[in-house]
């Protein structure tokens, strides 16, 4: 890597620390131009905005998260445990980009454009990662042949629902406890089959 791009990685780490400490409105360009020892000038040279670091800290944020993700799924074979490691990583992961969580949960209220689209990025990596573990289950005969694409989107949306509760719990063991409750009944059901 040349030194313009290790300068640039350095501002984008020190960012990262600054927003995920202030936010990004109580964040100034000083904080991180101090925070890394040089000029906000220095800055403009590499980012036109406050706006464009935050990008670039949220698309790093995102692509560590995908990669990580990615990693925990190869280490299994089956779909269930898949399905499971998945859902346990992406949960333990959120308590990590604190910028990424912290923003999509803000986006809602304050509209902003390219938060959006690092949420629908993700979203939509996600989509796929899920579909490619059930279809994988459906091909070797351990889940049931449904809508794909639905039953993935509805498990996005139940991870969604436990994302809040999951990043202020602090026992790990009560969170993995939960997910294997939730798993039980998505795997299971609910109902008696006579």
């Amino acid at each position: 890597m040349n030194s313009e791009g290790i300068i640039k990685d350095s501002i984008i780490n020190a960012a990262q620390e600054i927003f995920s400490k202030y936010g990004y409105k109580k964040t100034t360009l000083d904080d991180i131009a101090q925070n890394i020892g040089k000029g906000k000038s220095a800055l403009y040279y590499y980012f036109k905005s406050k706006e464009a670091i935050f990008k670039a800290v949220l698309e790093f944020e995102v692509g560590q998260l995908s990669e990580q993700l990615v990693n925990a799924l190869a280490k299994e074979n089956n779909p269930q445990r898949k399905l499971r490691t998945y859902i346990l990583k992406r949960m333990e992961l959120f308590h990590q980009v604190v910028n990424f969580y912290s923003a999509i949960q803000q986006e809602y209220y304050e509209n902003i454009g390219f938060i959006e689209k690092a949420r629908k990025d993700f979203d939509e990596q996600e989509l796929l990662m899920i579909s490619g573990i059930i279809k994988e289950g459906i091909d070797n005969g351990d889940f049931t042949n449904r809508n794909v694409k639905f039953t993935a989107g509805a498990i996005i949306v139940a991870m969604r629902g436990f994302e809040y509760t999951f990043s202020k719990e602090k026992d790990l063991r009560k969170v993995e406890n939960d997910i294997d409750k939730l798993l039980d009944i998505l795997f299971y059901g609910i109902v008696i089959r006579k």
